[in-house]
């Protein structure tokens, strides 16, 4: 295992990152539960990754 110790310059790029991943991860998300609330189905990773 390996620590980290960025510069504030990587750390700032880090948590842009950080941010973007969750921002995606959430939104994804949201789709697979609309879609099952809305109709039903479920939505599998092919599905959102087209």
């Amino acid at each position: 295992m390996f620590r980290l110790y960025p510069t504030h310059k990587q750390r700032d790029v880090l948590e842009e990152w950080l941010g973007l991943c969750c921002e995606t991860y959430n939104a994804a998300l949201d789709e697979r539960k609309s879609a099952y609330r809305m109709a039903g189905v479920s939505l599998a990773y092919e599905h959102q990754c087209a």
